[in-house]
């Protein structure tokens, strides 16, 4: 008669979050040293920590990436973003991202099939889901370049 209700709490391993945290200032120290961009030594930090075993990283799936971390990124960005400026040069932002986009497409859809003999559908493919830019990695660097 007299049930037994067990609670059960959600273990949470800080480890891979202590990895990520360790793994940031080291890219901070690096890139100081080195002036860097701030952006594309995270980059090479994280294939360099995801070459090591032991160095547990986070696993996110695409749909809490997608909805809980990119929209306060691009929030943040696009706070920092001069709405004059970018009407006033709006035309050419958009040629040269487009093209930009088309050409980067084009040189990694060609490259992959050429070097790793994709087959051209898929290597073109390949080329779509590499090439549009990191709105946030692109404002950080033309921040610090002026």
């Amino acid at each position: 008669m007299g049930g037994r209700v067990t609670v059960t709490l959600i273990e949470i391993s800080f480890g891979p979050i202590i990895n990520v945290l360790i793994l940031v200032v080291l890219v901070s120290i690096v890139t100081h040293f080195l002036r860097i961009p701030y952006t594309v030594a995270l980059i090479f930090g994280g294939l360099l920590a995801s070459l090591f075993s032991p160095f547990s990283l986070p696993q996110f799936s695409p749909e809490v990436f997608l909805t809980l971390l990119l929209p306060p990124l691009i929030f943040q960005a696009a706070t920092k973003v001069n709405l004059e400026d970018v009407r006033k040069d709006g035309v050419t932002i958009f040629s040269y991202a487009f093209v930009g986009t088309l050409l980067s497409i084009a040189l990694v859809g060609v490259f992959s099939h050429l070097v790793i003999d994709l087959n051209f559908f898929k290597a073109m493919l390949l080329g779509a889901n590499l090439s549009p830019t990191d709105a946030v990695a692109v404002i950080s660097i033309l921040k610090k370049l002026g």
